[in-house]
């Protein structure tokens, strides 16, 4: 949480697959943070750790027994020394990023959020949301061509256990609209520009 180049990603090549600029992710958004608290249920017990700054706030809490919940929560604001007073996420933005990231780990449950007063009625994003696609990108690749003119009639998914690869395909007829493209889980839509021959 607070070092550089740390964590699963560099041990044991359990994250090869994964994006990212190589573990400097929640080490930035801790130090650019005015707070920042991660609480993780595992073993039916809730542990709690505070930051302020990049810095700890608080020692590792075991908070108590939690039977029915389990994974990782973390909340931050950032710093409005760094950012001003008046920065704010697009909730449309991070709906959409919350959405794909459960396409991307077919089966994983993530809950959405977001306080009413941040929405705006033209971006139709709802306050509260459940996403959980257990068929992963098949899921997303259905949804995404649902209605449209297709080549094949069912979506090709593969997947490489020992890699932990997946992919899904299916073809479209000509003039189609352009496809959106992934890879180790980061959007690559300048990739994914196919056009008729």
């Amino acid at each position: 949480m607070t070092m550089l180049h740390a964590g699963g990603k560099f041990d044991s090549g359990a994250y090869e697959n994964l994006g990212g600029l190589h573990g400097v992710g929640v080490s930035v958004v801790n130090a650019l943070s005015e707070k920042l608290e991660v609480e993780v249920a595992r073993a039916q017990t809730l542990y709690r750790q505070t930051f302020a700054r990049g810095k700890p706030t608080s020692a590792l809490t075991v908070v108590g027994k939690t039977p029915n919940r389990r994974g990782t929560k973390v909340r931050f604001l950032p710093d409005p020394q760094i950012f001003g007073a008046q920065a704010r996420f697009d909730p449309a933005r991070v709906f959409k990023m919350a959405r794909s990231k459960a396409y991307l780990f077919g089966g994983v449950e993530i809950r959405w959020r977001c306080a009413p007063a941040l929405i705006t009625d033209a971006s139709k994003v709802p306050t509260e949301a459940t996403f959980h696609f257990p068929g992963g990108l098949r899921d997303y690749l259905a949804a995404d061509i649902e209605g449209e003119a297709l080549v094949a009639d069912q979506v090709f998914t593969g997947r490489v256990e020992k890699a932990g690869k997946h992919g899904s395909v299916e073809w479209r007829s000509p003039g189609s609209r352009p496809m959106t493209a992934s890879s180790i889980l980061i959007a690559t839509p300048s990739h994914a520009r196919w056009r008729d021959a």
